[in-house]
């Protein structure tokens, strides 16, 4: 039940047992799957078929695999992601490591321009508490960074578990509460 199942079309192929995925799985330009489990972030290379934990490290040559979640892969060469409770960026190519912004985020979701480049990044605090941050991006700048706690008139503040953008204007929430639009 746990760990990556490969289907080709034909066979069921057990990979990683016993590994939880933690998020989304996302396709490199090179055609490799990346995904995040409470081990890290790992990649999946299609070429050789095989799996490995892909090690990220800061200036102080420390592991960020702390609580790492992959959260996007802009133009299927930049790796955006939150360890130990930075939101960063990575560059596949050149291997530059850029940290943006704190977060108290455990679920995220994000928001692009027409032409692929990452737009905001709204931060789920789920168990941690009610709200959203919702962080927009400039990449001179770094990210803007607001708290906004979503509230219910009757019940009072949510417990945001989940977001899906459906448009700019448009956010879904999963709640504790329901399912509630809102316009960011």
């Amino acid at each position: 039940s746990s760990g990556v199942l490969r289907f080709d079309g034909l066979t069921l192929e057990k990979f990683l047992p016993g590994l939880n995925i933690q998020g989304d799985f996302f396709e490199d330009d090179k055609g490799d799957i990346w995904f995040s489990s409470v081990e890290g972030i790992h990649i999946y290379n299609y070429s050789k078929d095989t799996f490995k934990i892909f090690q990220l490290k800061n200036e102080a040559d420390s592991i960020l695999q702390n609580g790492a979640r992959l959260i996007f892969i802009e133009h299927g060469s930049i790796l955006w992601f939150v360890a130990s409770g930075t939101i960063y960026s990575y560059n596949l190519n050149n291997s530059f490591l850029k940290p943006f912004a704190d977060t108290d985020g455990i679920r995220f979701t994000v928001d692009t321009h027409s032409n692929g480049d990452l737009k905001s990044i709204v931060a789920c605090l789920w168990l941690r508490g009610p709200g959203i941050e919702y962080f927009t991006l400039n990449k001179d700048k770094g990210f803007e960074k607001f708290i906004l706690l979503v509230e219910n008139r009757e019940a009072g503040s949510l417990i945001i578990k989940h977001a899906i953008f459906q448009r700019e204007d448009l956010l879904w929430l999963f709640t504790n509460q329901g399912l509630v639009s809102y316009n960011p």
